[in-house]
């Protein structure tokens, strides 16, 4: 087994002009935390995720999802885990359970950065334990769907805002 620790961040600078005029209203704190504490929502933001479900009515923080994924560009597979949601005042921690013993620890944020530029940072920070032989294709994967999902997230924000208007 193999233990690594990566971090995804996005940094959302404030709108200038944040107004009715402009279109655009300034992406906040509690728009983020929003998605973060919605679950279902925030699962549905993984490009990876082919369908998922709530696993138990008695826990509603856990989930039953799917992945599809490419496996060496030849061949599509199906991937199940289940994922448990600990909702937090500033994000989220998530735990996923996958096969062969692959475990991910999450840790999701949203804070205003502390250096006077009004700057929202989405940050992503997990940890994953595996078996050593799937090491890079958890990595590579990870990677890109967990960046690509940071941008959807701030995508989906802009839009809502903008027809918020």
């Amino acid at each position: 087994m193999v233990t690594f620790t990566k971090t995804f961040t996005k940094t959302v600078p404030p709108n200038p002009n944040p107004s009715p005029e402009t279109g655009v209203a300034e992406i906040t704190e509690t728009d983020v935390l929003r998605v973060f504490h919605n679950p279902g929502e925030m699962i549905s933001l993984n490009p990876l995720v082919s369908k998922f479900e709530a696993l138990d009515p008695s826990k509603p923080n856990l989930y039953t999802v799917h992945d599809g994924l490419n496996v060496l560009g030849v061949f599509k597979v199906d991937i199940a885990y289940t994922v448990e949601f600990d909702l937090t005042t500033d994000g989220t921690d998530n735990k996923v359970l996958a096969g062969a013993g692959t475990t991910l620890v999450e840790k999701w944020r949203v804070s205003k950065k502390d250096d006077g530029t009004g700057q929202l940072e989405i940050s992503e920070t997990v940890t994953v334990e595996c078996f050593f032989l799937f090491y890079p294709f958890i990595l590579a994967t990870m990677s890109g769907a967990h960046k690509r999902l940071l941008e959807i997230l701030v995508e989906k924000l802009e839009k809502e805002k903008k027809e918020g208007s």
